[in-house]
């Protein structure tokens, strides 16, 4: 009877050594400084392709709170082509704000369902007073009127010009070459104001996994739809750029205009 007992015993031993441990949030791989990211799966995807160009909008919610609400996004650019293009969007060093609120060649469109999409949204963001911006930059900005201080204002936003400032001007102001097989995505982004970090010195919010936030505040409850659109076909270009572009010679096989089909958002009651 002893050993029928001992041999039961073993046995629920090992069976309880060989159920799961309790699983946590799934972790990406350590970044630097030590930080570990969870990871977020899109909740809703969407794909697609003129010419060379491929692109990938991916959303981290569909339902939000209109108490709050924001946008947490991720667009990838690949180049399905055979010879490299430029990527000359700043969303890919700053985060997707710069798709929101920039009239560039790569956007974002978002409105309610049955109304013509919102293309633009102007930077309504108020600079702090100058006395808290670090070191004498507030002075370079507003005072000296330092050219690369408001080409990263005018060109990339609030988000751009806090690049600038905290880490220098950089040598070369665009991305990269993306040759044949490459894609590249925006980064990871919380918003922060940057009176929020210069002023009040308030530590970075953390991102929702490598998803990028649009604040998209005051939108009321209902359904809406947001899109990327790539839009570089030479016909969408104004009549003096189409000829300063003819001079330097035939179009390329990027200048494509495209967009991804449509993702449905809904903001609820909060």
């Amino acid at each position: 009877m002893k050993k029928l007992l001992l041999a039961i015993s073993l046995l629920a031993f090992a069976a309880c050594k060989k159920q799961a441990e309790p699983s946590g949030p799934k972790l990406g791989a350590p970044e630097a400084g030590g930080y570990t990211r969870e990871v977020v799966p899109a909740a809703a995807t969407v794909t697609a392709s003129s010419g060379p160009v491929k692109m990938t909008l991916q959303v981290a919610k569909t339902t939000l709170s209109s108490k709050y609400p924001s946008l947490w996004i991720k667009l990838t650019l690949e180049n399905i082509g055979t010879t490299h293009f430029p990527v000359v969007d700043l969303a890919f060093e700053d985060g997707p704000m710069d798709l929101w609120y920039r009239h560039t060649t790569l956007k974002l469109e978002f409105g309610e369902v049955d109304k013509p999409p919102d293309d633009w949204n102007p930077n309504d963001e108020e600079l702090p007073d100058a006395d808290c911006w670090p070191g004498d930059s507030g002075k370079r900005f507003f005072a000296d009127r330092d050219p690369a201080l408001w080409y990263a204002f005018e060109q990339g936003g609030a988000q751009t010009l806090r690049r600038f400032i905290e880490e220098g001007v950089p040598t070369k102001m665009w991305g990269p070459m993306l040759k044949p097989g490459e894609s590249i995505t925006t980064p990871p982004y919380a918003y922060q104001t940057l009176f929020s970090v210069w002023c009040e010195k308030q530590p970075s919010p953390k991102p929702l996994g490598d998803f990028g936030e649009i604040p998209i505040y005051g939108t009321k409850p209902g359904k809406y739809r947001l899109r990327a659109v790539h839009k570089m076909g030479r016909e969408d270009w104004d009549e003096g750029f189409k000829k300063a572009m003819a001079d330097i010679g035939p179009p390329r096989p990027e200048d494509v205009t495209f967009a991804t089909p449509w993702i449905t958002i809904t903001v609820s009651e909060p």
